[in-house]
């Protein structure tokens, strides 16, 4: 051994400045992620549930979930009909299934209509950033409905299609 024992002084002084030492880095480590995974403005005005007017049916739907707290969601809505030749008054099953992809986050200014861009962020370490110019307009009232948001995103690439995709507001 080197040196005089440690005294119970040292030992707490040692112990005080490893504790402020790890929450330090603990502040570091918790800022890089935050700072990652919130890169733009959420406006609420994009925040809804968008459906998607290419993939939409009576029996089946896909929808796209701009959280309000950033989540980026898909919904898919299925009504199951009963079997043909069924005379049972059992009505049709409604399946909801929802997918978290990531975040998504509005790149530029919110009111700058021609930089602007509509930012995803899939899941994973690895994971970029895909931003798409966007559209964002009110449809007027019809005789389906009340006024309805309507969402552009030009040029989307997703997994199963590609180009620009038209969504409208889903209303309760």
């Amino acid at each position: 051994m080197i040196g005089p024992p440690a005294s119970p002084v040292t030992k707490a002084a040692g112990a005080a400045i490893a504790g402020i030492a790890a929450l330090a880095v603990g502040a570091l480590v918790v800022g890089c992620v935050i700072g990652r995974a919130f890169v733009g403005t959420r406006p609420d005005a994009l925040a809804g549930v968008w459906v998607d007017s290419a993939r939409a049916t009576p029996t089946d739907t896909v929808a796209w979930i701009l959280s309000p707290g950033g989540t980026d969601e898909t919904l898919h809505i299925t009504v199951v009909r009963r079997p043909a030749g069924d005379s049972t008054v059992t009505p049709p099953t409604i399946v909801r299934e929802t997918t978290r992809y990531g975040a998504w986050y509005v790149s530029g200014d919110p009111d700058d209509t021609t930089a602007r861009q509509l930012c995803v962020r899939r899941k994973g370490r690895a994971a970029r950033s895909a931003c798409f110019r966007f559209h964002l307009d009110t449809l007027p009232a019809s005789d389906l409905g009340g006024a309805r948001r309507r969402l552009v995103v030009f040029g989307y690439q997703g997994h199963h299609r590609s180009g620009d995709r038209v969504l409208f507001e889903r209303l309760p």
